[in-house]
C-alpha cells in the first residue's frame, strides 16, 4: 500500500514538472512585440529651427570719410620726403613733410562734391576695406604708398609698393583719382569749379593736335553725334579738355573748334565736332601714350591736323 501510494506522488510530482517546462517553451517561442514610437515628439524636443545666419555683405566706406593719399619720396630729400593728399566732401588738402613727419607746407582747396563721391564709390567698388585686411598694417618703403580710410574714428590703411608686395592691379583706378586731384594743385586758382581758363589748340610739328603746352589731345571712338561716352572712371583716365561759354577753346588750326556740354553740366572743346580728351599717362608735351588704346570700353586716338 505504502508502495502504491508513493509511486502516485512520483507521477503527479513528474507531470507537473513536465507541464512548468512545457508553459516556459511556449512563452519563449512568442516573438517580442515591436515598440510603437511616438512620430509627434514633445514641443520641448521639437527641431529646432534654422539657425543660419544671413549673409555678411562687405562693409562699405561711407560719403562722411576722410581718405588720405600719402606717398614717401624716401631721403633723396629728407625736408620734403612726405607727400601727404586729404580729401573730404568738397575740401582737398595737399601737404609736404619731412621724413619725421614734420609739416613743411600745406595748401586747401575746394573740390566738386561729385569728385569725392566717385573716388568713394570707386574705392568700395574694389572692397579697399577687405583689401586692408591683407595689404594693411605694413612699414612703408621708400617709394611707396599709404591709403587710408578714417570713419567713426576707426583708420584702415592699404600700402603700395612695400619691398616683394604685389597689390591687385585694381587699386590702379584709385591711385589715378588720386594723382587726378592732386594736379589740379598746380592751377592758379584756390578752387577747382567748373570755369577753366581758355585751351589753345595749336598743331605739333608732327601734324598731331595739343593744347597750348604740347600736350597731346585724343578722341574716343565710343562717342557719337558730339557727345561724349566718357564718365566717372574712364574721366579720371582720361580728362575732358574743360572749357566754359564765356572761355572756349581757340587757336590756328585747319579744322573747326567747337564746344560741348557734357550731361554733368561741364563743356567740353571739340574738334571737327569730336570731343577731345588728355591722356592721364602722358607726362610731357609730346607724349602719345593712350594713341591706338583699347581701354575704358573704346578706341582712343590722337587727333590728325592736317589741312
Amino acid at each position: 500500500m505504502n508502495k502504491i501510494f508513493l509511486s502516485v506522488i512520483v507521477i503527479l510530482a513528474l507531470a507537473f514538472i513536465v507541464a512548468g517546462c512545457t508553459q516556459s517553451a511556449s512563452t519563449q517561442s512568442q516573438p517580442s512585440p515591436t515598440p510603437t514610437v511616438d512620430q509627434n515628439p514633445p514641443a520641448d524636443q521639437a527641431t529646432p529651427p534654422d539657425q543660419s545666419q544671413p549673409p555678411i555683405t562687405n562693409p562699405t566706406i561711407s560719403y562722411d570719410a576722410q581718405i588720405t593719399y600719402r606717398t614717401y619720396g624716401g631721403n633723396m630729400n629728407p625736408q620734403t620726403s612726405v607727400k601727404e593728399l586729404t580729401v573730404n566732401g568738397t575740401s582737398a588738402t595737399l601737404s609736404t613733410l619731412s621724413s619725421d613727419n614734420v609739416l613743411q607746407s600745406q595748401t586747401s582747396k575746394t573740390i566738386d562734391n561729385a569728385v569725392f563721391t566717385q573716388l568713394v564709390d570707386s574705392m568700395n567698388a574694389n572692397n579697399f576695406l577687405e583689401l586692408s585686411n591683407v595689404y594693411g598694417g605694413k612699414n612703408p618703403d621708400i617709394g611707396s604708398t599709404d591709403i587710408s580710410v578714417m570713419q567713426t574714428d576707426v583708420t584702415k590703411t592699404v600700402t603700395i609698393g612695400t619691398i616683394g608686395d604685389s597689390p591687385p592691379s585694381s587699386l590702379n583706378t584709385i591711385i589715378a583719382m588720386f594723382q587726378s586731384i592732386e594736379d589740379n594743385f598746380t592751377q592758379s586758382t584756390d578752387t577747382m569749379t567748373n570755369s577753366p581758363p581758355s585751351v589753345q589748340l595749336m598743331v605739333s610739328n608732327n601734324n598731331i593736335l595739343v593744347d597750348g603746352n604740347g600736350m597731346t589731345l585724343y578722341t574716343f571712338d565710343q562717342d557719337t553725334n558730339g557727345r561724349s561716352a566718357c564718365y566717372n572712371t574712364c574721366a579720371s583716365f582720361w580728362p575732358p579738355v574743360y572749357v566754359s561759354v564765356d572761355s572756349p577753346a581757340a587757336g590756328t588750326v585747319p579744322g573747326t573748334i567747337g564746344i560741348v556740354q557734357r550731361t554733368d553740366g561741364k563743356y567740353q572743346a571739340t574738334y571737327d565736332g569730336q570731343p577731345l580728351y588728355y591722356y592721364l599717362q602722358d607726362k610731357n608735351p609730346g607724349d602719345m601714350n593712350g594713341n591706338n588704346l583699347n581701354v575704358s570700353g573704346g578706341v582712343w586716338y590722337v587727333v590728325n591736323a592736317t589741312s
